[in-house]
């Protein structure tokens, strides 16, 4: 049985971290747990899409490392509870959000929104808190393991079973992931041991570049949140060497 990344995430999320998203958002927190409970399996079918294909993959460490650099492991409440360093939260997240979901973002905050009974502008702030979180387990799992790119589809595509079992009933809709772990697209769908070759890093580069774009801007609008170390995954081709 593969790792619980769900089970993972939620072992960041005591009561009193969940009291204190509460307090932040302005939100009861029943509400809160209960859009968490939709949010938290959402995000991670997201993430499995991404790992189903080869640019998606290419780009998934990238916001591995986005999510580690925000913090929020070590720091959730003193993010929050901090202004600006909430915002840079938020902003952080939401960039995740959008590249993680794509135009499902707007959707899925309306369907958490409904389910929890949060307002929509507070559904959306908690998708923005949880994506940093879970890339940042993510990334902690991937350096614990020292895993590979190949590693980290496998990884990735044996959530399922974990996000059906954690998706609330009547919220399955929600994610799709039963038509992405269908798919043998991409890294996931390769043999053990398959190179890459060295025609294919173009794929990886340019969406790379992006997010670290992205990674030095939201550094340097939360500058006094310690820097975490950046998770490197080397390519299958380099295995062999």
């Amino acid at each position: 049985m593969s790792v619980n990344l769900v089970k993972l995430a939620y072992g960041y999320l005591s009561n009193s971290e969940i009291g204190e998203v509460s307090e932040f958002l302005g939100e009861d927190s029943e509400a809160v747990s209960k859009g968490l409970a939709v949010a938290l399996p959402t995000i991670l079918g997201g993430v499995m899409s991404l790992s189903s294909t080869k640019e998606g993959l290419g780009s998934l460490m990238g916001l591995v490392n986005l999510g580690i650099n925000s913090g929020v492991l070590d720091n959730l409440d003193g993010l929050l509870s901090n202004k600006s360093q909430s915002q840079g939260l938020l902003n952080n997240g939401s960039g995740l959000v959008s590249s993680i979901l794509g135009n499902k973002a707007s959707a899925t905050a309306d369907a958490i929104a409904s389910f929890s009974g949060l307002k929509k502008t507070s559904s959306s702030s908690l998708l923005s808190i949880v994506a940093p979180l879970l890339m940042s387990v993510i990334g902690k799992q991937v350096k614990s393991d020292g895993l590979n790119l190949s590693e980290l589809a496998n990884m990735l595509m044996g959530q399922k079973e974990h996000i059906k079992e954690a998706m609330p009933e009547g919220m399955a809709s929600v994610s799709n992931f039963d038509k992405i772990a269908a798919s043998k697209v991409g890294l996931a769908g390769t043999k053990p041991g398959l190179s890459l070759g060295k025609s294919s890093w173009l794929v990886y580069l340019v969406p790379v570049l992006v997010v670290l774009v992205a990674i030095w801007a939201f550094r340097g609008c939360s500058g006094d949140v310690s820097d975490a170390t950046t998770v490197r995954v080397t390519d299958e081709s380099n295995n062999g060497q």
